[in-house]
This record gives C-alpha cells, sequence and structure tokens, in this order.
C-alpha cells in the first residue's frame, strides 16, 4: 500500500497516526483498535501511547510496522525514533539525532515528492541530455508552440546560433525526446526529474548554474527574482525546512501542470551548511 513518505517526520507516534489515518480513508475498520490487536496491547495502553504518556517496546513497534506493511529501512527507522524517544542518556540522544538525520537526508528527496518521471527510469543510458548545457533549456522551449514553429525566433531568444541549436535539437531527436518532420518538431517526452543519486547530476546542476548566472546578469531587477540568506539553526531545524522546500516544490509542480505554456523559466534553491558539528562529537 502506498504511503506518505515517513522520512519527513521526527515521532513515530505522528508517523503511527498519519499511517494509520491514511489506511482508515480507504478501510474503516483498518483502525487503531485493529493495531492495537495486532500488537497484543489494550487499546487504552495505544491511546496513552499516541497521546506521549508512555512508550512502546520495541518487539510492539516492530509488530506495528508489520501490520502497517511498512518496508525494512521504514522500519528501522521508526526502531531508531524510538530508542531516541526512550534514551536517557543526552550523550546517547545527540548520537541518535545525528542517525536520524542521515536517514532522512537519504529519503527526504524530490523524488519522493514531485511526479515528474525519473530520468534513471525513463532515459537510462543516456547521459547526453544532461551533459549538454543547453539540452534541458531547449527542450523545454520547444513546448511552447511559438518556438517550435520558428526555430530562428527560438535561438534568437536564447542568444544561440542556429548551428548550436541543431546540434541540441539533435540530440533530443536521437534520445526520442522530440520527433523532427520537414519543418514541423513534436515533443515525444514533456518533462522528467533528474535524481541528485544520479552520476551526471553535479555536472548538469553547474552546467545550468554557469547558464543561470549569465542569464541572470542580463536581467533588470523586474525579470529576476533572486533571495539570499545565511542562518543558524540545529539539525532538526534544517530537516524541516528541507521537508518544507520540498512541499512548496511539490506544490509549484501542482501549479505548473495547471498553467498555460507560455515561457521557459528556472528555479534553483540550494540548503547547505557552512559549517557542521561532526558525528564524533555529537
Amino acid at each position: 500500500m502506498q504511503h506518505m513518505n515517513i522520512y519527513s517526520l521526527n515521532c513515530y507516534r505522528s508517523i503511527l497516526k498519519s499511517v494509520v489515518e491514511e489506511r482508515k480513508a480507504v478501510d474503516p475498520e483498518d483502525n487503531f483498535q485493529r493495531l492495537a490487536e495486532q500488537m497484543r496491547i489494550p487499546k487504552s495502553y495505544m491511546s496513552k501511547v499516541l497521546h506521549a504518556k508512555a512508550d512502546l517496546s520495541a518487539d510492539q513497534l516492530h509488530l506495528a510496522c508489520t501490520h502497517l506493511q511498512l518496508g525494512d529501512d521504514e522500519t528501522d527507522f521508526l526502531q531508531l525514533l524510538l530508542e531516541r524517544e526512550r534514551s536517557g542518556l543526552a550523550a546517547r540522544k545527540k548520537r541518535l539525532d545525528v542517525l536520524i538525520a542521515r536517514t532522512q537526508r537519504q529519503y527526504v528527496t524530490a523524488s519522493e515528492y514531485l511526479n515528474a518521471p525519473s530520468a534513471n527510469d525513463q532515459i537510462s543510458g543516456r547521459a547526453e541530455y544532461f551533459l549538454d548545457s543547453w539540452g534541458a533549456i531547449v527542450h523545454m522551449a520547444l513546448l511552447i508552440p511559438r518556438f517550435r514553429e520558428d526555430l530562428v525566433l527560438l535561438a534568437r531568444e536564447l542568444g544561440l546560433s542556429p548551428a548550436r541549436l541543431n546540434e541540441t535539437m539533435s540530440m533530443l531527436e536521437r534520445l526520442k525526446f522530440i520527433e523532427r518532420k520537414q519543418k514541423t518538431v513534436k515533443v515525444l517526452v514533456e518533462h522528467l526529474h533528474l535524481p541528485s543519486v544520479s552520476s551526471v547530476y553535479r555536472a548538469w546542476r553547474n552546467s545550468l548554474r554557469s547558464l543561470g548566472a549569465a542569464k541572470t546578469d542580463s536581467l533588470s531587477d523586474t525579470e529576476n527574482y533572486t533571495f539570499a540568506a545565511v542562518f543558524t539553526c540545529d539539525q532538526k531545524t534544517e530537516q524541516t525546512i528541507r521537508v518544507r522546500i520540498l512541499e512548496m516544490l511539490k506544490e509549484v509542480e501542482d501549479q505548473v501542470d495547471k498553467a498555460k505554456i507560455a515561457d521557459v523559466y528556472q528555479i534553483e534553491i540550494s540548503l547547505f551548511p557552512w559549517t557542521k558539528i561532526s558525528s564524533s562529537k555529537a
């Protein structure tokens, strides 16, 4: 059963509540009473757990995860959260916080939030799309009718020579992202998402940043909106910010899907540490 991304939460109780509520929406009888029965505990004790007046044992939580059909990695994550909750040692809590944050960074990714198909699934072995600096930009521009109908206009808008534009379009054609017949262009693949774990992600990101920096320098303040900030926080807050960014990107994706295709835009959001508490000191 498909369910929420549990790694966006920091409390095993909240995760149990959320997953059970999702299951109840499908089957009203799949409720906390049934969960308590599967965990072999009274419903009254289950209520105390959910209201943070008691904790589950590791075995009870394992039974809960089995009943809720959570995967092995998800179960291990909930056990980490439980260990952290039950620990009375400050040093151990800090160490567990590091392990929890590390797990969340691994699983709280754009791939978990966005609907755009994964590039790894869609163009496996065809990395040249991302290694061509203009690949994604030209690809998106070709979704706009006025550019499909007038490639000279597209070259002028992007500041490319006709030969350079044709080079990128030939690549898109080889990869079957577009199809050219005489003077018409048909887009076969509309959009996709490149996971950050991809071997070509860093090269693509740096290339896109370079093109974006050159473009923003040529725009007026009214055409280009930028924001930058340096701040201090702890790992828990950093993780919350990361989740909020992904939730915002999901909302943006939904709005983009509904929007009229008129122009090409680029958005980039970075969240990274300038300093870091080493895990050995945590």
